[in-house]
């Protein structure tokens, strides 16, 4: 390794690293870093501060120790990826942007594109006009597993307090019945206890509530749909009558058919379940969808 040791300083003083104005390092405020010769380097530093880019104003890496630290970089464009260069982000003049394959986001400065599936599943989302849409729902279910007992299909979450007193909301879903050798009975719940797809309803509470329910083994297409109002924080009321199969009556008083105590302040968890006499066919279920309406 060559040293400074036994040169003399005349023909050894142009390999130094040296601040361009000679003064030691400050505190704070960047000194540009030459060589002995006056030749500037990609650095500036301070005691605290680091910069480095091929145009020391226009193109660097910048990074602070000082005030808890920060990191700064700037050029025309920024691209930063893993190694497979498969999940990105991306930043230049007009657009700033992430992803992961052929999935991104990509923003401007006069509007914003998102290319991918958008999973807003348990989100809320507020600033639209009339004061926003408030929906949940779940994805199509195709049934093929004859199961002589009741097993979960496709369930999603209510966070606790999305709803209140004087909501109203509709929760419907559709579904086919192809080739079946028996009853396939299928049914809409909601409970404040979790439930896990695949497995047996989870209702330790006790205080679960069907919305609708469909028992047929013919072929055809079925819909399960209910309108419920919310008239206090633990009690909501369905409005009318399924258009299911083998549902209650509807009141001919023109009063609520069923008045139910669920409580709108802890999570809810509303479940499409099934349970199977036939051993052939297809059940197909076109999603679970719930509403706002108010």
């Amino acid at each position: 390794m060559a040293q400074l040791t036994g040169n003399p300083i005349q023909s050894s003083y142009l390999g130094l690293i040296k601040t361009s104005d000679n003064a030691a390092l400050q505190a704070s405020g960047f000194h540009a870093i030459t060589d002995g010769a006056g030749n500037n380097s990609m650095f500036k530093m301070s005691q605290t501060e680091l910069q480095l880019g091929s145009n020391i104003n226009t193109q660097y890496f910048k990074q602070y120790a000082s005030g808890g630290g920060s990191t700064e970089l700037k050029d025309a464009t920024i691209r930063l990826d893993d190694a497979t260069t498969s999940q990105y982000l991306v930043v230049d003049a007009n657009n700033a942007g992430f992803g992961a394959g052929s999935n991104y986001v990509v923003t401007s400065p006069t509007g914003s594109t998102i290319v991918g599936p958008l999973d807003l599943s348990g989100a809320t989302v507020t600033g639209l006009p009339s004061g926003g849409i408030t929906y949940f729902g779940t994805g199509k279910v195709v049934n093929t597993s004859y199961i002589a007992s009741d097993i979960v299909q496709a369930v999603f979450t209510i966070p606790a307090n999305t709803f209140s007193a004087g909501d109203y909301f509709m929760i419907r879903s559709f579904e086919t019945r192809e080739n079946l050798n028996a009853t396939q009975y299928s049914s809409l719940w909601i409970t404040p206890d979790a439930q896990t797809v695949g497995s047996a309803p989870n209702n330790p509470s006790a205080n679960e509530f069907s919305f609708s329910q469909v028992q047929q083994s013919n072929n055809g297409t079925y819909t399960m749909k209910r309108h419920c109002f919310i008239s206090a924080a633990n009690e909501t009321n369905w409005l009318e009558q399924s258009s299911g199969s083998n549902d209650d009556a509807e009141n001919s008083s023109g009063g609520p058919v069923d008045a139910n105590n669920i409580d709108w302040t802890v999570n809810q968890y509303v479940y499409l379940q099934m349970w199977s006499d036939s051993t052939a066919g297809t059940y197909t279920n076109y999603g679970m969808h719930l509403t706002k309406l108010n």
